[in-house]
């Protein structure tokens, strides 16, 4: 993703003013008796040029000679009275410059658009640039998309701005909400242009977590959900649920864009379920990991999601038995082991790396992930739980490790991650793997660990996490498939 695409009134810049002042020297010029009040006129910001004087001016004399007269006062106005939305607009035109092509697009005459550019003074950075005189908003965005594979962004100030877009799975609107129309449709939005950067740190992140997959964002106002489509499978995910209602529509929004295929969520494409919905209203107040919201669970239910997997997280006992056995088992020469704690972890990523792709690569939903995003993506967070890393190695091969930290309130120990090479599940990699970890978790004085989010078919991994059994929460993927 490295194009931008900006609109220019009520994006770039404030013209109310001008506007208003455009039209009194009209009203006084045409000799018109009966003004419009200030909010009819602005009304027609970011409306063409031609619809304006049509509906204002008609009778009053040629039109297009109205038209520029318009448009001259309004310079006239905003040369005298430059109001940027930004205060060093040049400075946000030049970094972002330095990784994106930038293009405005605008109903605007070229003289028009031409005054903010000197105001502005960003005429070096500018890619190019469109006007009414070039043709309609969406033969711009197709012409600046043309032929281009990656996704452009496009900020803009109203649902003419959204409409304009052809094709909403290639391009993505940011709406301006401190611009002049209201709408509740749009795939991001800002409430100040500083803002900007902040957002494009996180649609990058995400572009880099869905990693190619095709993908188009469904919306009313701040609620929203992603659909991808991998290969022909649909899938959902990235959440925001900021008002109950609006994302009861975005759900039937949802099920009209699926029709009668199959979809499958909330998961995170690439992280391999980081959006879990809970199935009981048990909350064990976990850290980092948790959605725990029954309104939304049922709001799915209501329209007509069912279950599609389950997983599960188990509070548990250690099983003395496991551990008995873990310390008598006979153990050979040829394995190594290592316990690092805290931010020493994260010195051995690049060793994990390899042997994290082998363990997951048969994961439901997995896809591969390069080692930036696994440092940066997948791992993100881990630094404030404090962690453990085990390491277990065979004939200086790295065979197994595991990922926990103790509970933040003091309460169990928790098993974030675990992982045992396939060709050494059925050995004493696993005692040993077992007995360090068991040593942990008594170091910190606890006898009781949380194993998060096990597929309820993970298999003879897993069977030792069930014994002693205190709570367990379930959770699970959802399924859509309209029925008829």
């Amino acid at each position: 993703m490295n194009k931008i695409i900006f609109d220019l009134d009520g994006t770039l810049w404030e013209t109310k003013d001008s506007y208003i002042y455009a039209y009194d020297k009209l009203v006084k010029d045409l000799g018109i008796i009966n003004r419009y009040p200030d909010e009819k006129i602005l009304e027609y910001m970011g409306i063409k040029l031609d619809k304006l004087c049509y509906d204002l001016f008609s009778g009053y004399g040629d039109l297009k000679e109205i038209g520029m007269k318009a448009v001259y006062y309004s310079i006239e106005y905003v040369t005298k009275n430059p109001h940027l939305f930004s205060n060093n607009m040049k400075d946000l035109f030049k970094r972002l410059s330095e990784n994106y092509e930038i293009y405005i697009i605008s109903n605007c005459p070229r003289i028009y658009l031409e005054t903010f550019i000197n105001i502005a003074d960003v005429r070096e950075y500018i890619t190019n640039s469109y006007t009414i005189e070039d043709g309609e908003k969406e033969d711009h965005l197709s012409a600046i998309t043309n032929n281009y594979k990656e996704k452009a962004l496009f900020l803009g100030d109203s649902h003419f701005d959204y409409e304009s877009i052809d094709d909403h799975s290639k391009v993505y609107f940011i709406y301006a909400k401190y611009g002049y129309i209201k709408t509740d449709t749009y795939d991001y939005s800002i409430h100040d242009l500083e803002e900007i950067y902040e957002l494009l740190k996180k649609i990058n992140i995400k572009e880099r977590m869905i990693d190619n997959i095709d993908y188009q964002i469904i919306s009313k106002n701040d609620s929203n959900l992603t659909v991808m489509n991998n290969n022909g499978n649909l899938l959902f995910g990235f959440l925001e649920m900021n008002d109950y209602l609006d994302f009861k529509e975005v759900l039937k929004k949802l099920k009209a864009f699926v029709g009668e295929k199959e979809i499958i969520g909330p998961i995170n494409a690439k992280t391999w379920y980081s959006y879990r919905i809970a199935l009981d209203s048990f909350d064990f107040k976990l850290f980092p990991d948790c959605i725990n919201d029954e309104a939304l669970l049922n709001l799915f239910y209501e329209e007509g999601f069912k279950i599609h997997q389950i997983y599960s997280s188990n509070l548990s006992y250690i099983d003395e038995k496991l551990e008995k056995y873990s310390k008598i088992a006979k153990v050979d020469d040829s394995y190594k082991t290592k316990v690092i704690k805290g931010k020493d972890c994260f010195n051995y990523i690049d060793e994990l790396y390899p042997l994290c792709k082998r363990v997951f690569e048969k994961a439901d939903y997995y896809r591969d992930i390069n080692i930036t995003d696994f440092k940066e993506l997948y791992l993100s967070g881990f630094d404030i739980i404090n962690p453990d890393l085990i390491l277990v190695y065979k004939d200086d091969r790295l065979v197994s490790f595991h990922f926990g930290y103790n509970d933040p309130l003091n309460r169990f120990y928790v098993s974030k991650t675990i992982g045992i090479d396939p060709n050494e599940r059925f050995n004493e990699t696993m005692n040993v793997l077992a007995q360090l970890f068991i040593d942990v978790v008594r170091s910190y004085g606890h006898d009781k660990i949380l194993y998060h989010f096990l597929n309820d078919r993970t298999g003879i991994a897993s069977s030792a996490y069930k014994h002693e059994l205190i709570r367990k929460k379930k959770y699970g993927l959802l399924r859509y498939k309209y029925e008829g």
